[in-house]
């Protein structure tokens, strides 16, 4: 039995995305690529820079745009936050009211989960201190 090559792993997600789409989506994987491997340094200016704009306009004019916002990396592992969002560009290009609202409802959960988790760790660790400079107070 032969071993699929990459083309068939990939096609499933890529499978319902038009050729604008598809621009789109390789133009972002290789950035994703790109800041996973470069040194941090050249990571840091390109994560500041983000995907180009010329790329925003293939996504813009594609008909699977849901599909392309949930290939980006934040909203594959749940976690979206503002900042991946504007560095791919997503309030350009992103056409439809509900799915930029369902978008903007997923990064404030998100947002609001990592501020609760800090939130619950500082207390964790300040109430032992607390309890600690009561003893030495009294």
């Amino acid at each position: 039995m032969t071993q699929p090559s990459s083309a068939q792993t990939d096609a499933p997600v890529a499978e319902g995305i038009d050729d604008c789409g598809l621009r789109f989506l390789l133009a972002s994987r290789h950035h994703v690529y790109l800041l996973n491997t470069l040194p941090l340094r050249q990571r840091a200016q390109l994560q500041q820079l983000g995907l180009s704009p010329a790329y925003y306009v293939w996504a813009f004019h594609s008909e699977s745009q849901d599909e392309l916002l949930n290939s980006l990396p934040g909203m594959q592992k749940g976690a979206p936050t503002w900042a991946e969002m504007r560095q791919f560009g997503v309030g350009w290009w992103l056409r439809n009211i509900n799915s930029l609202q369902r978008c903007a409802e997923k990064v404030d959960r998100s947002f609001c989960l990592m501020i609760c988790n800090a939130a619950e760790f500082s207390l964790s660790v300040l109430s032992p201190l607390y309890e600690c400079s009561a003893l030495f107070s009294s």
